[in-house]
């Protein structure tokens, strides 16, 4: 009995104990009358339900710890966020930002996201930025082309699972990775395996829009236009303001 707790005489049979804040009785009534069985009160219901929203919250945040643990490298990239974006390129910013906030709809279609532009354009930092906020909701997993090649390799069933289940993968630097028979046939293979499950991707290239459209039945030409295909928004990222205003119409 908590020390606020009052017992004034019962309501028919034996004493009723009521809580000396809110004045709610603590055992269940019923048919008018007091059955030993305890309830919460008011005060308690409230405590239980501040409780309640602390544990799903602690659950939220460990879950969200996991995910990152497993899908975003230590070190730099787990600092690239739109809270430390310099803005340097503010409509590619805008319209990263807009993709993940439209998040859901962008899962449940498989709407993917490329980001074209040259060394030190941020283009890297803004997909990674968008994989830190989308953690919170689902799971993601942040890798180069190439070393999703080497790693698919050898029948890596944990690689495979990657590939086929996590909520968004981001394959960065697309069009860097060594063009050895092995490597681009595993880059298909990742790539195409990704374009069957209709889970979304976001990747960057150095590459122009038009040097992905290559043509012809070579590896590579496939996996371009497999990417090209599951990224339904094309972003061009671009450190000259005359460049990125010009084009503010491919994004």
């Amino acid at each position: 009995m908590l020390i606020n707790d009052i017992q004034p005489k019962g309501l028919g049979i034996g004493t009723v104990t009521y809580c000396g804040i809110c004045h709610k009785p603590k055992i269940m009534m019923l048919d008018g009358v007091p059955c030993q069985v305890p309830v919460m009160c008011d005060c308690e219901a409230k405590a239980y339900t501040a409780r309640q929203k602390e544990q799903d919250e602690r659950r939220r945040l460990q879950g969200i710890r996991a995910r990152i643990e497993s899908g975003i490298p230590p070190g730099k990239y787990r600092k690239y966020t739109f809270a430390n974006d310099d803005r340097a390129n503010p409509t590619a910013s805008d319209a990263v930002k807009k993709y993940v906030d439209e998040w859901p709809e962008n899962l449940r279609t498989g709407k993917g996201l490329l980001l074209c532009g040259g060394v030190g354009s941020g283009k890297t930092f803004l997909a990674v930025a968008a994989a830190n906020e989308i953690v919170k909701q689902s799971s993601v997993y942040v890798s180069e082309l190439s070393t999703l090649a080497r790693d698919a390799g050898d029948f890596n069933k944990d690689m495979d699972r990657i590939i086929e289940n996590v909520g968004l993968l981001v394959i960065d630097d697309i069009g860097v990775e060594r063009s050895s028979e092995y490597v681009m046939e595993n880059s298909y293979s990742i790539i195409n395996g990704r374009y069957k499950t209709g889970l979304p991707v976001i990747c960057t290239t150095n590459l122009t829009p038009r040097e992905l459209v290559i043509g012809g039945t070579s590896v590579k030409a496939r996996i371009y236009d497999r990417i090209l295909e599951m990224c339904g928004i094309t972003i061009v990222v671009d450190v000259k303001v005359s460049r990125r205003i010009k084009n503010r119409g491919k994004v």
